[in-house]
């Protein structure tokens, strides 16, 4: 209980007559002890009625959501009893969402009820109850605030995202990307080579097996339009820094399960990894409304380990999966280039022979910190370290790109976008 304004109020004229009746003493002397027992006697109904008691808090009902979703949702405030109220009220978010919470009033006309929005962000997967109410309420005789921290039974189903709208050859072909209509080059598979005919695209030319047999040949490529798709998901260490409003992990997934609801869009064959230190999860290869239900399901689970992630025994695991040549894509930190580390040889092994792409989150606040106007005197040392970082990194992709993959960097808002287009352009036979 907190005396409102009112309450403060009448105490402090209680607390007047208390000092008139010193100052006069005779029949003044006890006057304050009439509004004192009617002010306690007012307080005492109010307590009785519970007025905390008389107010419902409910949030609708909303699908499913994906974590760094900017979440609008509509909060139901319904007055049970037969007078007016007023309300006030703050949202206690869970851990597991971000959002600004700050208190609300609000004057509720008898058994009636208002709307209000509330905003949030998830930034966990599963179901996870937004927030709590801390609630007090005005006495029927405004002489008290009435407090009670209401608990929230609702809940939302947080998942991974998926990719928007269906999956055309038209809709990708209108980002710029053309099939030639004389595609030998074209595939996933060497079938044979044949001779250099006018038309045929340069790309096409095998410049090893012309210098064996003297004469331009080009390569035959097996036109087969299913791809199997590995995705590596790296929940190490690492990957619960964080990468703007979620971490590295939440974000990887949000990649992951677009790229992969995109792939089985198309007919292709996905499999995915979870991994730290060893592997955690295996999805085998598989199509259609299956692999995507249980793709979910292995996404859903994916939480942060304590552990060093060691992508060699992924990548082993990996070559098991993948009947003949495929797309890997890797879904990590960039770890040392170094030749001799096992990040390089996991990259050296799965290039040998599936395609790979490593795919990692740039942190734009040390981008932008490079060339910052320095405003303390350790400002400097912090962009010469920023513009080390950057070079170490390039240094790594440049490294990367030695051992046989493909590496792509961009920020949490576009890096998701560049995956997809990479397999877009993998998907039309633009990269072999």
């Amino acid at each position: 209980m907190t005396l409102s304004i009112r309450g403060f109020s009448f105490a402090g004229l209680i607390l007047l007559l208390g000092i008139i009746g010193q100052w006069f003493g005779y029949f003044t002397e006890y006057l304050w002890l009439v509004p004192s027992v009617f002010y306690l006697w007012l307080l005492s109904l109010e307590y009785v009625d519970h007025p905390e008691c008389k107010v419902k808090f409910q949030l609708t009902a909303i699908t499913n959501v994906c974590p760094g979703d900017l979440i609008q949702q509509q909060l139901v405030i319904t007055n049970l009893s037969r007078g007016d109220i007023f309300v006030e009220y703050q949202l206690d978010f869970c851990k597991a969402v971000a959002g600004k919470s700050v208190i609300q009033h609000q004057f509720i006309a008898a058994n009636s009820h208002v709307n209000n929005k509330i905003h949030y962000m998830p930034l966990a997967l599963g179901e996870i109850s937004p927030a709590d109410y801390h609630v007090r309420v005005l006495g029927r005789y405004g002489f008290a605030w009435w407090q009670k921290h209401i608990k929230n039974e609702e809940v939302i189903n947080v998942i991974p995202s998926r990719a928007m709208g269906k999956a055309s050859r038209a809709g990708l072909q209108r980002e710029g990307l053309r099939v030639s209509k004389n595609r030998v080059s074209a595939g996933f598979e060497l079938l044979s080579h044949r001779e250099y005919q006018q038309g045929d695209s340069l790309q096409s030319i095998d410049w090893k097996a012309s210098a064996r047999r003297r004469q331009k040949m080009v390569r035959i490529m097996s036109h087969e339009q299913r791809i199997e798709l590995v995705i590596l998901l790296d929940c190490g260490r690492t990957s619960q820094l964080q990468a703007g409003d979620l971490s590295q992990l939440l974000h990887n997934v949000n990649i992951a399960a677009r790229l992969s609801d995109l792939a089985l869009q198309y007919g292709d064959h996905v499999g995915c990894i979870r991994y730290a230190d060893k592997p955690l999860a295996v999805m085998p290869l598989n199509s259609g409304n299956k692999a995507r239900q249980q793709l979910q399901v292995l996404l859903k689970k994916s939480t942060a380990q304590k552990t060093e992630s060691n992508l060699l025994m992924a990548a082993l695991q990996a070559r098991r999966l993948l009947g003949h040549r495929g797309l890997v894509v890797v879904l990590t930190d960039l770890h040392s280039g170094d030749l001799h580390s096992q990040f390089a040889q996991a990259v050296r092994l799965l290039s040998e022979k599936h395609e790979t792409l490593i795919a990692s989150l740039d942190d734009q606040s040390i981008l932008d910190m490079r060339w910052a106007a320095a405003s303390h005197w350790l400002d400097p040392y912090k962009n010469l370290s920023a513009i080390e970082f950057v070079r170490e990194r390039k240094l790594i992709k440049t490294r990367l790109r030695q051992l046989g993959a493909n590496v792509v960097t961009a920020s949490p808002n576009t890096l998701d976008q560049a995956v997809m287009k990479y397999y877009q352009r993998r998907r039309l036979g633009a990269i072999i």
